[in-house]
């Protein structure tokens, strides 16, 4: 039975599916100005979905020349960009944005686990980006994954996108 207020879709949110994805995104050192393999894999995990990402790659110099570029934490040469789309084009869009750069682990003696480990422990995933924002990268490929298998992607009026960028 289809809900049209979308209670399909939040059913057909795997959470098995959420945390393996999230484990795979913890184990790829995605340190700030070095995101190409995490977004290889998200890439990936979108067309696992049935989506076809599509990938930007603006330059970094001609981003920082912008008045308002806001700054950069660390060196970059490259700023790649993965997006996906699901529903239909021209009408409304609700965008959901996850950064996948993570800060250096720091000192390792500070870490009672590998910070790239990705280990489930008592119900808990640990792991540098766990929570920031590799988490609510996971939940957001779930989401879309979860709209894709229930039928509500399309029963949408417009589109949703989902945008994956360095911070």
């Amino acid at each position: 039975m289809t809900d049209a207020n979308g209670a399909d879709a939040a059913q057909a949110v795997d959470a098995e599916w959420a945390v393996a994805v999230l484990r795979e995104l913890v184990r790829i050192p995605s340190i700030t100005g070095s995101e190409d393999a995490v977004q290889d894999a998200v890439a990936a995990r979108l067309v696992e979905i049935g989506m076809t990402p599509e990938r930007h790659s603006p330059d970094p110099a001609t981003a920082a020349a912008d008045p308002d570029w806001p700054g950069a934490e660390m060196p970059r040469a490259s700023l790649p960009i993965v997006v996906g789309r699901l529903g239909r084009p021209g009408g409304r869009r609700l965008l959901l944005v996850g950064h996948v750069d993570v800060v250096p682990p720091g000192d390792p003696s500070t870490w009672t686990v590998d910070p790239w480990a990705g280990d489930v422990r008592d119900g808990r995933l640990f792991g540098r980006g766990a929570c920031d924002m590799k988490g609510g990268v996971s939940a957001i490929l779930a989401t879309m994954r979860a709209l894709g298998t229930s039928g509500q992607a399309g029963r949408l009026a417009g589109e949703v996108v989902a945008v994956f960028v360095p911070s």
